[in-house]
């Protein structure tokens, strides 16, 4: 064992100069680690939002111009979200995050989802708002790839779209009621 002469020292004056000073964790290093973990977990919740979307979206949904599109922007998945906003109206965060919720669900599914957002300035717009019927905003339409369409009014949880989700994946046993 090494020893250390303490005498030698002309600094040291006193019973603890040859003691170790004690490590203690700094604050700047405890400010270090809180922001680089808030920033894993920004970067984590970026990418679940953004996941499946258009490069340079804004919002965790796409972008749709017209109903139209829609065949074409949703033709290599399982499932879709469409949300549809009023005047000035930006995505509300409860409703993106129910949408990303009951997308990462149908997703464990082994399903392919979309979520679009279809904007009032948008072309099709108009059409969407009478073909759904449409008086107030937002409104989520569930779209299944049999082309089973069910609207969400009102309430937005994550429940909800999963009950919309069913409801446009349930295969019909009885032929449609609709016009001839």
């Amino acid at each position: 064992m090494t020893q250390i002469n303490c005498g030698d020292d002309a600094n040291c004056n006193g019973p603890n100069c040859c003691t170790p000073r004690t490590s203690r964790n700094s604050p700047w290093k405890t400010i270090a680690f809180v922001v680089v973990i808030l920033a894993a977990v920004t970067v984590a919740a970026y990418s679940m939002l953004t996941r499946g979307t258009d490069g340079g979206c804004s919002t965790p949904c796409g972008n749709i111009l017209s109903v139209e599109a829609w065949n074409e922007k949703l033709s290599g998945y399982d499932f879709a979200f469409v949300v549809l906003l009023g005047s000035d109206q930006s995505l509300p965060e409860e409703l993106s995050e129910s949408v990303v919720s009951a997308s990462i669900k149908i997703e464990s599914k082994k399903l392919r989802t979309r979520t679009l957002i279809l904007h009032p300035d948008n072309p099709g717009f108009a059409e969407a708002t009478n073909l759904f019927k449409v008086a107030e905003y937002p409104v989520v339409i569930a779209l299944a790839k049999s082309n089973s369409v069910v609207v969400t009014r009102g309430t937005y949880s994550e429940t909800e779209l999963m009950r919309a989700y069913e409801q446009a994946s349930a295969v019909s046993c009885c032929p449609s009621s609709g016009p001839k």
